[in-house]
Order: structure tokens, then C-alpha cells, then sequence
């Protein structure tokens, strides 16, 4: 590897060029910024789904009790006696 500032060749685990102290940019490192970004990304949207699901089925169970009291009180006999 050469640095790209005065050209001089380099070990390819430096930092910085030896020669000029020119800082080498790290490959690896944004490599690794980039995967840690996407893995971040894919993180949130898998969460997303989850807490949407999860909505959903709340909403499910509340229509279901809800429906259950309607049909029991539809059900339920309002008749009032009076006993004289």
C-alpha cells in the first residue's frame, strides 16, 4: 500500500504514513460503521413490526370483549316485575 500524500510505500496495518504522518483512512472501520448502521436499521423495522402486531392484537382482544358485552346484554333480560 502507497500513501496517498507523498507516495512512499506503506505496511498495510499502519495508521498513518511513517514518512509524511499522513492519516491513512481505515478501510475496516467503515466497513464496520456501515454494517452496524444496517444492522441498527433492520433492529428498528423488526421492532416496528412487533409493536405493531402487538397493537393489533390488543385491538383484536379489545373488539372481542367488547362484542361479548354487547351480545350479553342483548341477551339479558330487562324485565322489570313489580309485585304489589
Amino acid at each position: 500500500m502507497y500513501c496517498q500524500k507523498c507516495g512512499k510505500e506503506i505496511n498495510n496495518n499502519a495508521s498513518f504514513c511513517e514518512n509524511c504522518g499522513n492519516p491513512l483512512a481505515q478501510k475496516n472501520d467503515n466497513n464496520k460503521s456501515e454494517k452496524y448502521k444496517h444492522q441498527k436499521f433492520i433492529i428498528s423495522v423488526i421492532s416496528m413490526v412487533i409493536i405493531a402486531i402487538g397493537i393489533l392484537f390488543f385491538l383484536f382482544l379489545i373488539s372481542d370483549v367488547i362484542e361479548t358485552s354487547y351480545s350479553y346484554n342483548k341477551n339479558k333480560r330487562t324485565d322489570v316485575y313489580l309485585h304489589y
